[in-house]
């Protein structure tokens, strides 16, 4: 990462297999760094520098596989603000969360990207907090797989449901957990 600014230069690296996301609060200071820093170190215990890249070389892989047959028109996922709907409309997504500032929860906001995955905001529609992608992985294994990918260390659940067959799934992050999910045997 560069900042065209200052030319200065920060390089992460991903272990393979790795799932985690992180933050790195001290990576180009500024005359506000102090002050977000400290304000993300209260938002789970991150501290200045802390780093770690959620990316594996198995999700571009993954992207690859093909997405099921259209379903009936009465099973598919009709769209809204707080839920995305992947792979032809047959699953539905939607989050909720709790702000660990005044412990309030919310609905995260759905953004659609494509057939297979899209992103939720929680507190402001230009920050991305969490994007969470469905794979029809039933080639390899008879399954569709879900993927999480966490942008942020607030507290959540996402609720995947499957509706051609009524199965749903709840997946809880705890506060503080900058770590992603692959769950490749979720339906």
């Amino acid at each position: 990462m560069t900042d065209t600014a200052t030319g200065a230069v920060h390089e992460y690296h991903n272990p393979d297999g790795n799932l985690c996301g992180g933050a790195d609060t001290s990576a180009f200071p500024s005359a506000t760094h102090a002050a977000v820093a400290g304000a993300l170190g209260g938002l789970g215990g991150l501290a200045a520098g802390d780093v770690a890249l959620a990316s594996s070389p198995l999700l571009g892989t993954l992207a690859s596989l093909s997405t099921p047959a259209g379903l009936a028109a009465a099973t598919a996922c009709v769209p809204d603000a707080q839920s995305l709907c992947l792979l032809a409309g047959q699953f539905k997504v939607s989050v909720q969360f709790r702000n660990p500032n005044d412990g309030t929860t919310g609905a995260g906001q759905a953004v659609p990207g494509s057939d297979a995955s899209g992103t939720f905001w929680f507190f402001s529609p230009t920050n991305t907090e969490l994007v969470v992608k469905a794979l029809d992985g039933r080639a390899l294994n008879s399954k569709y797989w879900i993927f999480y990918g966490a942008l942020s260390n607030v507290e959540y659940w996402v609720t995947v449901q499957d509706l051609a067959t009524g199965a749903s799934k709840r997946y809880h992050n705890r506060q503080g957990n900058l770590c992603g999910l692959a769950d490749t045997g979720a339906f």
